[in-house]
């Protein structure tokens, strides 16, 4: 009976990092309609490919629902980088190709290693790299990215670690740094749009 709980248990919490991840999706995308969100290319193109790249990996070991949760997200990712060729951030900097094009350059590696530990530690560089050109871009403009969807990515990423029904090292590590990744860039979209308002303010009054 207790086997069949914690079976459960982790059932529910799969399930409930599913419909999170469908939830994300449905409000970047309207907020890009909406335009208050302004995606970076270079970002979602990785992602897009990322995601991919994953969503065969799962296929070709049988993954299941997980697998078909990977097609969602990359064809959704897919459709975001469309759609930030006309809605998404215009200004391109160096910052921005050096991120892009490391990242680009480290996927096949990634891919192709045969060391699982050499693998996670590829897999965080790349997204990392990946992230940089959000992030430079939301530095200045914090309003570009909404902060809800990265606040339930990092949920999404916890109970995507709750759902391992055996946890290793190995299995849980990457969505742990995931919940570390989007949490701290929603407190930075948070902190920065509380700092330009205040500095703002701050200005009115010694005008």
């Amino acid at each position: 009976m207790g086997h069949l709980s914690s079976i459960d248990a982790f059932l529910t919490f799969a399930v409930i990092a599913n419909l999170i991840t469908v939830l994300v999706s449905i409000i970047y995308i309207k907020s890009i309609y909406s335009g208050k969100t302004k995606p970076h290319t270079f970002t979602w193109f990785n992602w897009t490919l990322l995601a991919f790249i994953t969503a065969y990996a799962q296929f070709s070991l049988n993954g299941g629902l997980s697998a078909w949760i990977f097609v969602f997200t990359a064809i959704t990712s897919l459709f975001i980088t469309i759609l930030s060729l006309s809605r998404g951030v215009k200004k391109v900097t160096r910052i921005d190709w050096s991120a892009f094009l490391t990242s680009l350059i480290i996927i096949p590696v990634w891919y192709f290693t045969k060391n699982p530990v050499m693998a996670l530690v590829l897999i965080m560089i790349i997204d990392s790299f990946s992230y940089i050109p959000t992030i430079r871009k939301s530095w200045n403009r914090p309003s570009t990215e909404p902060v809800s969807t990265y606040a339930l990515a990092a949920i999404n990423s916890a109970f995507t670690v709750l759902a391992v029904a055996e946890p290793t090292f190995s299995n849980t590590f990457y969505a742990a740094f995931a919940v570390l990744l989007d949490a701290s860039f929603a407190i930075m979209l948070i902190s920065r749009r509380n700092y330009l308002v205040y500095g703002f303010k701050h200005h009115l009054r010694h005008v």
